[in-house]
């Protein structure tokens, strides 16, 4: 009886090796920083992880970001359908960076701002001097903020198109024809890139 008692515990200790080993590094998951792998996505899927949290353009929804800080500031009333709304998000960790989604309401009759479509997600910096009080985020092949034009050109290939606002400040834009998914970059010089927002076109 022991043996048998010995072997059924030695089979349950192996199935839990087996189960931790298949949990692996590249797992795509939402969860908080350490947790998030964007490991086999690509610009075009619309995905951008902000304070280590993964958010998905049109697919998210705002309670999402309530849920991580980020409080609109905005009144949360109804809108019409087929309408847009810009709101902005402040986080109280972070007072030097804010989040602004677009609220696209398409579900045919009158909806509020929270329960709207995220159509657009951007990160935006705006006291890049003192970087204890900004948001981190991350795109795709690595781009953090902070990167060069170089390292956003080795990941993502040339440009659409590039304003240039100032010999300091100059924007990146990628827009892919099939995802119909819009990439702005804002890159600045002394700081790199400080400002990311995702715009999705289908609409």
């Amino acid at each position: 009886m022991k043996k048998i008692l010995s072997l059924m515990i030695a089979v349950i200790m192996l199935l839990g090796i087996f189960t931790g080993c298949s949990k692996s590094g590249t797992e795509k998951t939402d969860g908080k920083s350490g947790d998030v792998s964007l490991d086999g996505y690509k610009w075009t899927d619309g995905v951008i992880v902000i304070d280590g949290v993964l958010y998905r353009v049109s697919v998210d929804p705002y309670s999402k970001f309530k849920d991580n800080g980020w409080i609109m500031q905005e009144k949360d009333q109804e809108i019409s359908d087929h309408v847009i709304v810009f709101v902005h998000l402040r986080n109280s960790k972070f007072s030097g960076s804010y989040i602004r989604l677009d609220m696209y309401n398409k579900s045919g009759e009158r909806k509020l701002l929270s329960e709207s479509t995220v159509d657009s997600i951007g990160v935006v910096t705006s006291s890049k001097d003192e970087p204890e009080t900004l948001c981190d985020f991350e795109l795709p092949g690595g781009i953090k903020r902070g990167a060069s034009i170089d390292e956003i050109e080795a990941a993502y290939g040339k440009p659409t198109n590039i304003d240039v606002i100032s010999d300091d400040h100059w924007i990146l834009w990628y827009y892919d024809d099939n995802a119909k998914i819009e990439l702005e970059l804002s890159w600045f010089k002394g700081y790199g890139l400080q400002e990311a927002s995702i715009d999705d076109k289908s609409r």
